[in-house]
């Protein structure tokens, strides 16, 4: 199976539908919201934005510490979401490009880290989380 060649297809088909999204997304509008517990539409769009650079930070660094300060930079206008997303994507795509299939496998970096701890979470009662 060529995991990294579904990867690279499935985000390449996933930035296309995005795309049309952030060409539309409404000047002005960004602290929209359908409802008070809704996220605000800035806030929503700059997180679909950071997904797409998931697999390049995944592949090349060994975690992620907010506490550190690894916190995202914060967007006010389209522009600078589209050239977010489309450098996310571009970092991406070569990362996926640059892998190898035993890049995906577990060797105790951060996404072992963080599926452990998603784990141990899961095995907390619900009134613990």
């Amino acid at each position: 199976m060529d995991t990294l060649k579904q990867l690279r297809e499935e985000l390449t088909a996933e930035y296309n539908t995005t795309k049309k999204f952030l060409d539309e997304f409404p000047e002005g509008k960004n602290e929209y919201a359908p409802h008070e517990k809704s996220m605000k539409l800035m806030h929503l769009a700059q997180h679909i934005t950071e997904i797409f650079g998931w697999p390049a930070h995944m592949l090349n660094t060994e975690g992620l510490d907010f506490a550190e300060g690894d916190k995202p930079e914060l967007y006010e206008t389209r522009q600078q979401l589209q050239d977010a997303f489309e450098k996310n994507y571009a970092e991406s795509i070569e990362a996926l490009e640059g892998a190898t299939e035993a890049d995906l496998e577990p060797t105790g970096s951060w996404p072992t880290k963080a599926i452990n701890w998603l784990n141990g979470l899961s095995m907390q009662p619900s009134g613990m989380r």
